[in-house]
């Protein structure tokens, strides 16, 4: 019965330490939610656009390495058909990809 109210307790100092801290530091956005950051957008796994990608963040997808990633931006691929028409890109690999790109997200 003891830990059940240590643990109430801490709950409680908890909940009492996160509203203060969003009365010392209020949220910057309030109001409507926009999510601009690309790391935010990758978290929440919302695609983006192919552009949006810089080689290294390109190389952390499923089935790209260097060279690929490379050869991604090379191309200046922006469509689902620039991606597929890089060379190392085939059939199977497109539809790993497809949840990352948002001109993929969409059947074509």
């Amino acid at each position: 019965m003891e830990k059940r109210d240590a643990s109430r307790e801490i709950c409680g100092y908890l909940i009492l330490f996160m509203i203060l801290l969003f009365q010392l530091f209020p949220p910057e956005h309030s109001g409507e939610i926009g999510i601009d950051d690309f790391e935010s957008k990758r978290v929440l796994q919302i695609p983006v656009e192919v552009q949006e990608y810089d080689l290294v963040e390109l190389e952390t997808l499923p089935g790209i390495g260097p060279t690929i990633a490379q050869r991604i931006v090379a191309r200046r691929a922006a469509t689902c058909e620039d991606i597929d028409e890089v060379k190392g890109i085939g059939a199977k690999k497109l539809e790993l990809l497809r949840p990352y790109f948002r001109a993929c997200s969409v059947e074509d």
